[in-house]
């Protein structure tokens, strides 16, 4: 049995160094990896989650955000608290509903259905003003999107028309 501050040298595989140290709180011995030539973690396993729930967590915490994210498709997605009367539209573990549904839930005075769809007008994900946004059905919605795509590729057409008449090339 290893000796309190007993240290074992890296393998030809493993590169980290291990100290046998002791946990501070159940004085449990066992093997650490050594980190700036003290043990990297004080705890066990068992205890660490125990003695360090003090940390800060949401407004307390020094990275609050006000608990605002930016989803991956580029929608701006909020926190909403439990006793929210919009807790009903929250579907993730995460606690978040995509912002501009809560705008238009928030303007309207109700939780949104999943088949209402909040769409932005001017087509900018992240500007969830209540003047940029619309609620529509989904075959409006698509009606919508589409016949924007159909006009800004009308809009690119035109522009290499006229470059197409300037050069004499029609």
């Amino acid at each position: 049995m290893p000796q309190l501050g007993d240290i074992q040298k890296s393998t030809k595989y493993v590169k980290s160094r291990k100290i046998w140290a002791s946990c501070k709180y159940c004085k449990k011995e066992r093997w650490v990896q050594i980190v700036g030539g003290k043990p990297r973690w004080a705890s066990c396993r068992s205890c660490g989650p125990k003695f360090t729930d003090n940390k800060p967590t949401g407004v307390s915490h020094y990275n609050w955000k006000g608990g605002i994210t930016k989803h991956g498709g580029g929608y701006l997605m909020q926190l909403v608290d439990g006793d929210s009367p919009y807790w009903d539209m929250v579907k993730t573990r995460s606690k978040q509903v995509f912002q501009h549904r809560l705008v238009m839930a928030e303007h309207l005075g109700r939780c949104l259905g999943t088949k209402e769809i909040v769409h932005h007008l001017n087509g900018i994900r992240d500007d969830n003003r209540i003047e940029n946004l619309a609620l529509v059905t989904l075959k409006d919605h698509d009606h919508n999107t589409l016949n924007a795509v159909l006009q800004a590729r009308i809009r690119e057409l035109e522009k290499e028309l006229v470059i197409l008449i300037s050069k004499g090339n029609i």
